[in-house]
């Protein structure tokens, strides 16, 4: 994807209600940085996700992936403990901890890997890791 680059005065900005704000630099040190620098100031207010290296996200506390598959599961009568989920960025963290059954695609950030060291690593997207592992659990 290609996002064409914006220059906001946050001054001028009247319009507040979006969801996610991104951010993506080269050098994930800088956005580093930036996440920090933001922090400083609105810890309470957002919470953020490198959802890869070069790709920071911050969004309202309110928004969180876990939340919205928790509704959709009550909806259904079912838990997560009946769920499956499946990630490859830290903007996925908190549905694979609550999941009852959680994947990690091997295209997957290390560091996330690496924190969620004990869920099974499947095939890439690219490689349709997804289907392929539904299609070998579910339907063998």
């Amino acid at each position: 994807m290609n996002y064409p680059p914006e220059l906001v005065d946050f001054n001028t900005l009247e319009d507040l209600s979006a969801i996610k704000l991104f951010f993506t630099h080269n050098d994930h040190q800088k956005l580093i940085e930036l996440k920090d620098r933001i922090l400083v100031n609105h810890s309470n207010d957002f919470d953020y996700a490198f959802s890869l290296p070069f790709c920071l996200e911050f969004m309202d506390k309110s928004v969180d992936k876990s939340v919205a598959i928790l509704k959709i599961l009550e909806k259904e009568n079912f838990t997560f403990t009946e769920s499956i989920s499946f990630g490859d960025g830290f903007n996925d963290e908190k549905m694979l901890i609550a999941a009852g059954k959680s994947l990690i695609m091997e295209n997957a950030v290390e560091g996330l890997k690496n924190k969620l060291s004990h869920l099974e690593v499947i095939s890439t997207n690219d490689d349709d890791g997804v289907a392929k592992y539904l299609s070998k659990v579910l339907l063998s």
